[in-house]
């Protein structure tokens, strides 16, 4: 079952979904539903959410159509590289760099 607006938890990082439920539990991510949800974990059971979700495998979602090739190019160049924008020459990071967990 897919939930509209629910956010697809299987396979993602766990460092990253650990770190996600920590900030909802100390404020500093903001949601209604998950701000409670979060206040009632431990770090282990953080931990342990993170390592099970991370360890799903779900099917693709279906797309409606598929990307062309130019979109497809575009989208792992801004995935890889990033982009400056064009509004006040800011830089978007590549959201590889973004999503990765590295520990100094």
């Amino acid at each position: 079952m897919i939930t509209i607006g629910a956010p697809r938890l299987a396979g993602m990082n766990p460092d990253y979904l650990a770190h996600a439920l920590s900030m909802f539990k100390d404020g500093t991510r903001l949601s209604v539903v998950m701000q409670p949800v979060a206040q009632r974990l431990s770090d282990d059971d953080m931990h342990a959410l993170a390592t099970y979700f991370s360890a799903q495998r779900p099917p693709l979602a279906p797309a409606p159509h598929a990307p062309s090739a130019n979109t497809i190019s575009a989208g792992k160049r801004l995935a890889e590289s990033g982009v400056a924008s064009r509004m006040d020459d800011a830089q978007i990071e590549a959201s590889a760099a973004y999503f990765s967990v590295t520990k100094p």
